[in-house]
């Protein structure tokens, strides 16, 4: 996955992980966690962070029950 984007990979309880989804900015993947979310869904969302992403927004996707892969 490239440095500079923003993915999105769930992962099914029991399933094998569904192809990443990019995002073009903090704000569409924000908004695609909050619906994943508010769906109910059980599985693991992990979530990748371009380089130029800041700790705030980490904490932001952290919250929101997203499992948010290290800054570098």
């Amino acid at each position: 996955m490239s440095s500079g984007a923003w993915f999105a990979q769930i992962h099914p309880v029991g399933g094998k992980p569904k192809a990443p989804m990019v995002f073009a900015d903090f704000e569409k993947l924000y908004a695609f966690i909050e619906d994943f979310r508010n769906s109910g869904s059980r599985d693991a969302l992990k979530v990748h962070l371009p380089e130029r992403a800041t700790k705030k927004e980490q904490q932001v996707l952290e919250e929101l029950g997203a499992e948010v892969s290290p800054l570098s």
